[in-house]
Protein backbone atom coordinates (compact mmCIF):
# COMPACT_ATOMS: atom_id res chain seq x y z
CA UNK A 1 0.00 0.00 0.00
CA UNK A 2 2.94 2.53 1.00
CA UNK A 3 4.15 1.53 -2.71
CA UNK A 4 1.50 2.09 -4.65
CA UNK A 5 0.60 5.08 -2.46
CA UNK A 6 4.00 6.79 -3.59
CA UNK A 7 4.19 5.40 -6.88
CA UNK A 8 7.56 3.49 -5.89
CA UNK A 9 8.46 -0.17 -6.43
CA UNK A 10 7.97 -2.77 -4.08
CA UNK A 11 11.77 -4.06 -4.32
CA UNK A 12 13.21 -0.52 -3.99
CA UNK A 13 10.99 -0.44 -0.95
CA UNK A 14 12.32 -3.46 0.60
CA UNK A 15 16.04 -2.64 -0.19
CA UNK A 16 16.14 0.51 1.42
CA UNK A 17 13.82 -0.88 4.57
CA UNK A 18 14.97 -4.48 5.18
CA UNK A 19 14.63 -4.87 8.62
CA UNK A 20 10.41 -3.86 8.27
CA UNK A 21 8.38 -6.48 7.47
CA UNK A 22 7.32 -5.65 3.99
CA UNK A 23 3.68 -7.08 4.40
CA UNK A 24 2.77 -6.00 8.00
CA UNK A 25 4.57 -3.33 9.41
CA UNK A 26 4.36 -1.99 12.93
CA UNK A 27 1.78 0.75 12.97
CA UNK A 28 3.74 4.08 13.32
CA UNK A 29 6.85 2.25 11.55
CA UNK A 30 8.93 5.40 9.44
CA UNK A 31 9.92 3.94 5.95
CA UNK A 32 12.59 4.93 3.84
CA UNK A 33 11.59 6.18 0.37
CA UNK A 34 13.49 5.83 -2.66
CA UNK A 35 13.05 9.26 -4.26
CA UNK A 36 16.28 10.10 -6.04
CA UNK A 37 17.06 8.48 -9.35
CA UNK A 38 20.22 8.88 -12.12
CA UNK A 39 19.08 8.36 -15.47
CA UNK A 40 21.07 5.57 -17.53
CA UNK A 41 22.69 6.78 -20.34
CA UNK A 42 20.16 6.09 -22.93
CA UNK A 43 18.95 9.14 -24.99
CA UNK A 44 17.17 11.32 -23.05
CA UNK A 45 14.37 11.18 -25.49
CA UNK A 46 10.77 9.89 -25.29
CA UNK A 47 10.83 6.80 -22.86
CA UNK A 48 13.50 5.17 -21.09
CA UNK A 49 13.70 2.18 -19.51
CA UNK A 50 16.28 0.26 -17.52
CA UNK A 51 15.19 -2.91 -16.82
CA UNK A 52 17.31 -3.69 -13.15
CA UNK A 53 16.02 -0.46 -11.51
CA UNK A 54 11.98 -1.30 -12.76
CA UNK A 55 11.82 2.89 -13.94
CA UNK A 56 10.61 4.35 -16.64
CA UNK A 57 12.03 7.74 -17.12
CA UNK A 58 9.37 9.71 -19.17
CA UNK A 59 11.19 12.49 -20.94
CA UNK A 60 7.93 13.96 -22.66
CA UNK A 61 7.06 16.02 -20.03
CA UNK A 62 8.33 19.45 -19.72
CA UNK A 63 10.02 19.47 -16.18
CA UNK A 64 10.94 15.96 -16.94
CA UNK A 65 11.67 13.28 -16.86
CA UNK A 66 9.10 11.84 -14.67
CA UNK A 67 9.83 8.26 -13.22
CA UNK A 68 7.32 6.39 -12.22
CA UNK A 69 7.99 2.53 -11.35
CA UNK A 70 7.01 -0.20 -13.09
CA UNK A 71 7.18 -4.01 -13.27
CA UNK A 72 9.37 -6.00 -16.06
CA UNK A 73 10.16 -9.49 -17.30
CA UNK A 74 10.99 -12.83 -15.38
CA UNK A 75 14.11 -14.38 -16.24
CA UNK A 76 12.57 -16.67 -18.14
CA UNK A 77 10.46 -14.06 -19.92
CA UNK A 78 12.65 -10.98 -20.40
CA UNK A 79 11.75 -7.71 -21.22
CA UNK A 80 13.02 -7.31 -24.83
CA UNK A 81 16.30 -4.40 -24.50
CA UNK A 82 16.99 -2.02 -27.63
CA UNK A 83 15.62 0.68 -29.73
CA UNK A 84 11.91 1.17 -30.24
CA UNK A 85 9.15 3.39 -31.08
CA UNK A 86 5.24 3.64 -29.51
CA UNK A 87 3.32 1.06 -32.01
CA UNK A 88 -0.39 0.42 -31.61
CA UNK A 89 -2.41 2.28 -28.64
CA UNK A 90 -5.52 0.65 -26.74
CA UNK A 91 -8.15 1.78 -24.77
CA UNK A 92 -9.73 -1.02 -22.56
CA UNK A 93 -7.76 -3.71 -24.05
CA UNK A 94 -8.92 -7.17 -24.73
CA UNK A 95 -6.36 -9.67 -23.46
CA UNK A 96 -5.53 -12.33 -25.70
CA UNK A 97 -4.13 -14.93 -23.43
CA UNK A 98 -1.13 -16.23 -24.90
CA UNK A 99 -0.52 -20.25 -25.30
CA UNK A 100 2.32 -20.02 -22.73
CA UNK A 101 0.40 -18.71 -20.52
CA UNK A 102 -2.37 -20.57 -20.96
CA UNK A 103 -0.26 -23.67 -20.48
CA UNK A 104 1.03 -22.66 -17.06
CA UNK A 105 -2.39 -21.52 -15.79
CA UNK A 106 -4.75 -23.76 -17.35
CA UNK A 107 -7.77 -22.15 -15.75
CA UNK A 108 -7.44 -18.95 -17.56
CA UNK A 109 -9.99 -18.11 -20.16
CA UNK A 110 -8.26 -17.64 -23.80
CA UNK A 111 -9.56 -14.23 -24.11
CA UNK A 112 -10.08 -11.36 -20.96
CA UNK A 113 -12.60 -8.95 -21.80
CA UNK A 114 -11.86 -5.29 -20.39
CA UNK A 115 -12.92 -4.68 -16.97
CA UNK A 116 -11.37 -4.91 -13.24
CA UNK A 117 -10.32 -8.51 -14.17
CA UNK A 118 -7.80 -7.98 -16.92
CA UNK A 119 -4.39 -7.87 -15.72
CA UNK A 120 -3.34 -5.42 -18.70
CA UNK A 121 -5.42 -2.37 -16.89
CA UNK A 122 -7.00 -0.04 -19.05
CA UNK A 123 -4.45 0.99 -21.40
CA UNK A 124 -2.06 -0.28 -23.83
CA UNK A 125 0.87 0.66 -26.00
CA UNK A 126 2.63 -1.69 -27.80
CA UNK A 127 6.37 -1.96 -28.07
CA UNK A 128 7.41 -1.68 -31.49
CA UNK A 129 5.82 -4.28 -33.89
CA UNK A 130 6.45 -6.99 -31.03
CA UNK A 131 3.80 -8.59 -28.51
CA UNK A 132 5.04 -7.05 -25.79
CA UNK A 133 3.61 -3.24 -24.54
CA UNK A 134 3.10 -1.03 -21.61
CA UNK A 135 0.51 -1.13 -19.70
CA UNK A 136 -1.46 -0.68 -16.81
CA UNK A 137 -2.67 -3.48 -14.38
CA UNK A 138 -4.93 -5.13 -11.33
CA UNK A 139 -1.98 -6.57 -9.58
CA UNK A 140 -0.39 -3.22 -8.09
CA UNK A 141 1.55 -5.31 -5.70
CA UNK A 142 3.85 -6.47 -9.13
CA UNK A 143 5.19 -3.11 -9.51
CA UNK A 144 8.59 -2.83 -8.59
CA UNK A 145 8.99 -6.78 -9.23
CA UNK A 146 10.08 -9.16 -12.21
CA UNK A 147 6.77 -10.39 -12.34
CA UNK A 148 5.55 -10.17 -16.53
CA UNK A 149 6.25 -11.97 -18.59
CA UNK A 150 8.39 -9.74 -20.88
CA UNK A 151 5.43 -6.55 -20.86
CA UNK A 152 6.24 -3.39 -18.80
CA UNK A 153 3.84 -2.77 -15.73
CA UNK A 154 2.81 0.52 -13.89
CA UNK A 155 0.36 1.60 -11.90
CA UNK A 156 -3.15 2.51 -13.38
CA UNK A 157 -3.08 6.25 -12.53
CA UNK A 158 0.79 6.29 -14.27
CA UNK A 159 -0.43 4.46 -17.35
CA UNK A 160 -2.98 6.36 -18.27
CA UNK A 161 -1.29 9.57 -17.59
CA UNK A 162 1.43 8.85 -19.84
CA UNK A 163 -1.10 6.96 -22.47
CA UNK A 164 -2.81 10.53 -23.10
CA UNK A 165 0.75 12.14 -23.57
CA UNK A 166 2.74 9.84 -26.12
CA UNK A 167 1.45 9.65 -29.63
CA UNK A 168 2.73 6.28 -31.36
CA UNK A 169 6.46 6.91 -33.04
CA UNK A 170 7.82 8.31 -29.56
CA UNK A 171 10.65 6.51 -29.15
CA UNK A 172 11.51 3.77 -26.52
CA UNK A 173 14.81 3.04 -25.41
CA UNK A 174 14.80 -0.41 -23.36
CA UNK A 175 18.27 -0.64 -21.41
CA UNK A 176 20.04 -3.25 -19.08
CA UNK A 177 22.14 -1.15 -16.75
CA UNK A 178 22.33 -2.41 -13.25
CA UNK A 179 25.07 0.33 -12.21
CA UNK A 180 24.90 3.84 -13.12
Amino acid sequence: DVANRERIGFEALQRLNPDVDVWLPPPGTVLRLPTTWIPPTAPAEGLVLNIPEMRLYDYTVDDGPEVPAGAVGDAEDPTPTGPWKVGAKRVDPVWNVPKSILEERPGLPPRVPPGPDNPLGSRWMTIGHTSYGIHGTNVRWSIGRMATHGCVRLYEPDMERLFDRIPRGTPIHIVYEPVK
